[in-house]
């Protein structure tokens, strides 16, 4: 079972998937679930990157904002867990950060949770 991401061509994606068979139905029906999740985690990860930013400067609340590069996020799916590099952004004086293209994107931010561990002071 497996699937791979073959093109991204403008809002259309392109996947290509393999499933095993078997003579036990339930078995069968366990390797088209895990490659259908498989194959939606692929075509998740695309959709966030496509809502990323280029990292240019964003406006937000009347704050200039600047990328602090691309950093992990870890997003939970209706297909399993995807971690996807994108854009974060914070003012110059430090303070909250902001991915670029969450009020876009529709994805509400108690639906998200950090790779980045916390630190003890």
């Amino acid at each position: 079972m497996s699937a791979q991401l073959l093109s991204i061509e403008g809002l259309q994606v392109k996947i290509e998937g393999t499933i095993d068979l078997s003579r036990s139905m339930l078995t069968s029906e366990e390797n088209i679930q895990q490659s259908l999740n498989h194959t939606g985690r692929l075509a998740t990860e695309a959709a966030l990157q496509y809502l990323d930013t280029d990292g240019s400067a964003i406006e937000i609340a009347g704050e200039v904002m600047r990328t602090k590069g691309k950093q992990p996020k870890a997003y939970q799916t209706p297909y399993g867990e995807v971690v996807v590099l994108r854009h974060v952004y914070q003012r110059s004086g430090g303070g909250k950060t902001y991915w670029g293209a969450t009020r876009k994107s529709g994805i509400r931010q108690s639906s998200v949770k950090s790779t980045k561990k916390s630190r003890m002071p």
